[in-house]
């Protein structure tokens, strides 16, 4: 799927925002009644990962979403389970890991011992919805899927 097809999965951002979503910025939390941002890490500058992510975390912010791009699900390449691993050390904020590569199902649970808080993936990269909801909740992680 090429990131020009989230316009169709989201029409109703592109509404309000007037550009083509990569992510869901805000999350309505209706049991608190107010909206959290989750920070992400995809613009940040490499040599200042460190201190962006402590930043992130001195705004107020409570989530870290990194989106993980394989360069074939989506054109791109980002992060990978070592990036994930590195940045753990330096917060507690909730690492919300984005996965849009194919085949997630052979990378959840290095992505969990990597130090994922909640796991989001693509239904359209798998055969294998189901068998990977059950692997993340065994790893007492939060799923999503898009």
């Amino acid at each position: 799927m090429a990131l020009a097809q989230t316009d169709a999965l989201y029409p109703f951002i592109n509404t309000l925002t007037g550009r083509k979503p990569i992510i869901l910025p805000i999350i309505l939390d209706i049991k608190k009644k107010q909206n959290e941002t989750k920070e992400t890490i995809l613009s940040a500058d490499f040599w200042e990962l460190g201190k962006q992510i402590e930043e992130i975390g001195n705004a107020g912010a409570q989530y870290v979403h990194i989106d993980v791009m394989d360069g074939s699900f989506v054109p791109q390449i980002s992060y990978g389970q070592p990036v994930v691993k590195s940045l753990r050390p330096l917060t507690n904020l909730v690492f919300d890991v984005h996965l849009m590569i194919d085949h997630p199902e052979n990378h959840i649970q290095s992505f969990a011992d990597s130090g994922a808080d909640y796991i989001t993936f693509h239904v359209e990269s798998t055969d294998k919805i189901d068998s990977i909801i059950d692997q993340i909740h065994k790893l007492n992680k939060s799923v999503f899927y898009v």
